[in-house]
């Protein structure tokens, strides 16, 4: 038997590369292809504080791994009751991380109805 035909299919076998659309990834895995690139770039700036892409990648990794030793698994529904500023972004990045999905809420305002709305669509597991 001739090895080549078989020398050659491997060989053309081992030059098929997956190839994806960045459309199809998650916001929190497109975040970190682009800590990979650029770490050290201004990633947000609130106010007065700003944090690198590899600052808020480390932070989120921090806190999705503490959500995930607390319980969070996908497809768990995260409330983030805060207002808006740096903490915001690093708690939504760590949720998705952790595999969950986060459900931003208003601390002021219509509290009742927000808790009212959360409560119907989901039971927190944290």
């Amino acid at each position: 038997m001739n090895s080549e035909p078989v020398n050659t299919l491997l060989l053309d076998q081992s030059r098929i590369e997956t190839r994806y659309s960045l459309d199809d990834l998650p916001i929190h895995i497109l975040f970190e292809l682009q800590a990979a690139r650029t770490p050290d770039h201004i990633a947000a700036i609130y106010e007065q504080e700003q944090l690198t892409y590899r600052e808020l990648n480390e932070y989120a990794d921090k806190v999705g791994a503490l959500l995930r030793g607390q319980g969070a698994v996908p497809g768990d529904f995260i409330p983030i009751v805060m207002h808006k500023g740096l903490n915001f972004l690093i708690s939504m990045l760590a949720i998705l991380k952790s595999g969950a999905a986060y459900v931003p809420l208003t601390p002021i305002g219509r509290w009742t109805e927000s808790v009212t709305y959360l409560r119907m669509l989901t039971v927190p597991a944290l």
